[in-house]
């Protein structure tokens, strides 16, 4: 007995001091953790998606605009999204992917506070049956927007999968806020090897920054102005703004056109639709009119020559009229309105009115829901809105991109 209790004590004795070494060790780690997170809750940008919301209501109360946007945490976008809709419960929504984010609330008269832009919720046609999910758990909802990306109908696009984030996210949300912050570190270190570290210069950079006039900024990218605005969840884009004022060109048309060339990213080479996935996208459709929701779809619009380069191309020509065509009869079949918006040119707009190659500015977006406003299924769901002058705004935009001064 008296050898066992003296192995139990130094084997106890060894733990002690493996634990005080392992403490010692791992000291550094924590410390850089804490003054991580310390610095990061400084600039909104590892806040739980609560108090972002909170800070939404506080300061649209005030007057002011809040703009969303994380650099260096990830930014979650459509948990964000789902958990505004969640908490506005709004009566009409966008849905789409990123290419929607430029519908406004004050295109819809005085419905605007019953507005809400959730574009990026939606970026593929998988991802319906999540959007169908965030619809019945709503109940309020009477329209929704959706614009078909040409490639979600792509056999050869992969696409984004279905992962059932409508439901039980909410509940778990605290947890998921958690898990996001404690990631950022490991995450920092992979896109600075992957990017560069020239990208913490313009995370540091940023934090120096101040948000654009009457904007209040949540996140360390909301100082640079950009990020997702309180009011109705629609993207602010810093570099559409000065493009508005300086006439500067686009960003990126040449990367465009080279994916194009090459049957990239969103633009591979193929000649028909996908049938499985335009029976997603039918299935989808009927589901909703058997709830009374109106889903007014469109084909998106495309900058001129990224349109004229698609439909010149013996690769992509043919796809690109079946998706025109295909995309227009199944919104019929399923008794849903739809407007072709692909060419601009149609409207009176050109180059300048986009915001790159696939990105239309809020004045052509604005000149699409005119359109919708002529299809009988829209018009008595904005019936009580009184949208009365749209038109005119377009008519005097003080910008090409922009119809209530620089976005």
């Amino acid at each position: 007995m008296p050898h066992s209790s003296t192995s139990n004590s130094e084997n106890n004795g060894r733990l002690k001091t493996f634990a005080k070494t392992l403490g010692v060790f791992f000291l550094p780690v924590v410390v850089l953790v804490v003054i991580a997170q310390v610095w990061c809750f400084r600039y909104g940008e590892n806040w739980t998606l609560k108090m972002v919301r909170d800070a939404e209501v506080r300061e649209v109360g005030g007057g002011k605009e809040t703009l969303f946007h994380r650099l260096v945490i990830a930014e979650e976008m459509r948990r964000y999204k789902l958990g505004e809709l969640a908490h506005r419960n709004p009566r009409v929504i966008v849905a789409g992917s990123s290419t929607s984010m430029q519908f406004r609330s004050f295109m819809f008269g005085e419905c605007a506070g019953d507005f809400y832009n959730a574009g990026g919720l939606t970026n593929s046609i998988d991802q319906l049956d999540d959007l169908l999910s965030v619809l019945r758990l709503l109940q309020r909802v009477q329209l929704v927007f959706l614009g078909i990306d040409m490639w979600w109908l792509n056999p050869n696009w992969t696409g984004s999968p279905s992962d059932g984030f409508g439901a039980g996210t909410h509940d778990r949300e605290l947890a998921l806020d958690l898990r996001t912050s404690l990631l950022a570190l490991p995450d920092v270190v992979r896109r600075g090897q992957k990017k560069g570290w020239n990208w913490l210069r313009s995370v540091r950079e940023a934090s120096s920054s101040l948000p654009p006039e009457g904007h209040v900024a949540i996140g360390l990218g909301g100082r640079n102005g950009d990020g997702f605005r309180g009011t109705d969840g629609s993207r602010r884009y810093a570099f559409v703004a000065k493009r508005a004022r300086t006439g500067g060109p686009f960003v990126d048309l040449a990367d465009t056109h080279g994916k194009i060339g090459a049957g990239a990213t969103w633009f591979p080479f193929a000649s028909v639709v996908a049938d499985e996935r335009l029976r997603k996208l039918e299935s989808f459709l009927t589901a909703a009119a058997e709830q009374g929701i109106v889903i007014a779809g469109y084909s998106i619009p495309l900058e001129p020559s990224v349109h004229d380069a698609i439909t010149r191309s013996e690769k992509h020509r043919a796809f690109y009229v079946d998706y025109l065509e295909a995309t227009r009869e199944v919104f019929q079949r399923a008794g849903q309105p739809f407007v072709h918006a692909h060419d601009p040119r149609a409207w009176g707009f050109d180059s300048r009115h986009m915001i790159d190659g696939f990105h239309a500015s809020e004045v052509v977006i604005a000149r699409l829901v005119l359109e919708f406003l002529k299809l009988p299924g829209v018009n008595s769901a904005l019936e009580r809105c009184r949208i009365y002058d749209l038109d005119r705004q377009i008519a005097t935009a003080p910008s090409p991109v922009s119809l209530g001064g620089l976005p």
